[in-house]
């Protein structure tokens, strides 16, 4: 149970930053914005609510790197899925 805790928040803390990249291909107010920009504010809560759970169960030099960079790879992923273009700038950083 403490390893899928672990990975909780990252699932959900990825699947925000997913629900924003969806509502940015909406005009601003409408209801299928506010729809995905509330279901990213709901992920991002859950996420912080759980990640304060995580860290009770592992040192913090465990939780963090785990989450940064599991949500990275699961936000990049998803862009390559849905076409999107990584250069070799964006690679380096």
């Amino acid at each position: 149970m403490p390893y899928v805790l672990l990975f909780l928040p990252v699932l959900f803390s990825a699947g925000a930053q997913i629900f924003i990249k969806q509502a940015a291909k909406f005009e601003l107010k409408t209801t299928n914005w506010f729809i995905f920009v509330g279901l990213s504010l709901a992920a991002y809560v859950i996420s912080f609510v759980v990640y304060s759970f995580t860290v009770r169960q592992f040192p913090i030099s465990i939780a963090s790197p785990v989450n940064t960079i599991s949500v990275m790879i699961i936000v990049v992923a998803f862009g390559l899925v849905i076409g999107e273009v990584l250069t070799i700038r964006q690679l380096i950083g």
